[in-house]
């Protein structure tokens, strides 16, 4: 009875076995009852059992990703195009030399990066594959001949769902 000993509110998640057996995970806000003293404690609460799950399910999807991200030694960019807002894993940013908080999460940073001898067939190429659907491919000289990427794009995916606002690609090193 913190609430009552210290007279201070809480807000809490708590793990509950209800009658019935199950455990419930619930989040419980208490608070003292005053008349001039503390006189009780009042309470409300919520199951938060099926949020909960959803949130440990979430964390380990995001685990697995990140571990077969790692695993595979491939860039990943995914890439919301109306906002321009792109994820670039640090493998990705490795590739173009970068520390994993190298760069911002836009595509202009990507682009702004780009070597200038490559940076149009590079801007040209995403151009026409974003109007036409069709595979990216393109690729710069490794860095050892003085330019940026070693990278070449093997796998897209548009998300024809979203109308043509999301681009997903996996970069190689080669």
């Amino acid at each position: 009875m913190a609430v009552i000993k210290l007279g201070k509110g809480t807000d809490e998640v708590e793990l509950f076995e209800a009658a019935d057996g199950r455990r419930l995970v619930i989040r419980t806000i208490k608070t003292p009852v005053r008349d001039a003293e503390i006189i009780g404690l009042q309470g409300i609460f919520w199951d938060i059992t099926a949020e909960k799950q959803a949130e440990e399910a979430l964390a380990a999807r995001q685990e697995r990703f990140e571990l077969a991200v790692r695993g595979s030694n491939d860039g990943i960019w995914d890439w919301n195009i109306p906002t321009g807002e792109v994820y670039f894993s640090d493998r990705f940013k490795e590739l173009l030399g970068h520390e994993p908080d190298g760069f911002d999460n836009l595509y202009e940073s990507f682009e702004s990066r780009l070597h200038p001898d490559d940076h149009d067939a590079i801007v040209a190429a995403i151009e026409s594959h974003l109007k036409v659907a069709r595979a990216l491919r393109c690729g710069v000289p490794p860095p050892d001949q003085g330019r940026g990427l070693q990278v070449v794009p093997r796998a897209g995916s548009r998300d024809l769902g979203c109308q043509g606002e999301r681009e997903t690609d996996v970069w190689l090193d080669q």
